[in-house]
């Protein structure tokens, strides 16, 4: 990421994917910094705007390439409390 400009802090770096796909240009996993402003995008890269509003949130400890795991049971948890907050509302 040496390449992107205007980095808040270059020791962070935050991963996001969208729980429920509508396209397939949003299903991904996107790997970034934070940044003051966007300026001279690298090629290759896209800005990603994330809005502020309550997120559900996982530390990923370990190698890279074992950022799926952490992805997979960030999924998994969010599933099974949406299924429980279904299932108060219903009185089940």
């Amino acid at each position: 990421m040496d390449e992107v400009k205007k980095k808040v802090d270059s020791s962070i770096q935050w991963g996001a994917f969208i729980v429920n796909v509508s396209s397939p240009e949003e299903d991904g996993y996107w790997v970034g910094v934070e940044v003051e402003e966007y300026e001279e995008i690298p090629s290759g890269m896209v800005p990603l705007t994330i809005p502020p509003q309550l997120y559900a949130v996982i530390r990923h400890e370990g190698p890279n390439h074992l950022i799926r795991e952490s992805c997979e049971e960030l999924r998994n948890w969010f599933e099974e409390s949406l299924a429980t907050s279904v299932l108060k509302k219903s009185g089940i």
